[in-house]
């Protein structure tokens, strides 16, 4: 399975996507989550697009914002992670998680803040799943 959404910056784990064993779980994950990340782009199409002139955001450090859309987006691909596969891990960008697990998805809710908030169509929402020892 392509991810098209997916980033360079999770090639490593990308890797791992489809060399997962336990095929059945796995496929309903994958699947899972690649609907939840393209429900999560859209939803940060249409939210940018309402707000034409801009987007509170809040400084997390000199050169990371964060907005509603980042935190509501981790919150919706965590969730449904936890709902596809109880015994997978999480870690989110903006929240963190375990990744202690075996088996864990890693998310980027958002990635590019800084263009989304000012009006540049170019930012992703990325994920991928990682499995120790595949």
């Amino acid at each position: 399975m392509h991810l098209p959404i997916l980033s360079s910056s999770f090639k490593l784990f990308a890797s791992s996507f489809n060399r997962m064993t336990h095929k059945c779980e796995s496929a309903a994950l994958r699947s899972t989550l690649l609907n939840v990340v393209v429900r999560a782009g859209e939803y940060a199409r249409m939210t940018r697009a309402a707000n034409p002139l801009g987007l509170e955001a809040i400084q997390k450090s000199p050169k990371d914002l964060v907005t509603h859309v980042d935190t509501t987006n981790e919150r919706r691909i965590r969730e449904a992670v936890r709902r596809a596969a109880l015994h997978c891990g999480f870690y989110g960008e903006e929240t963190g998680g375990d990744e202690s697990s075996s088996r864990f998805a890693i998310a980027n809710p958002l990635d590019a803040t800084t263009n989304y908030v000012i009006g540049l169509p170019l930012y992703s929402v990325m994920a991928a799943l990682s499995e120790t020892g595949v």
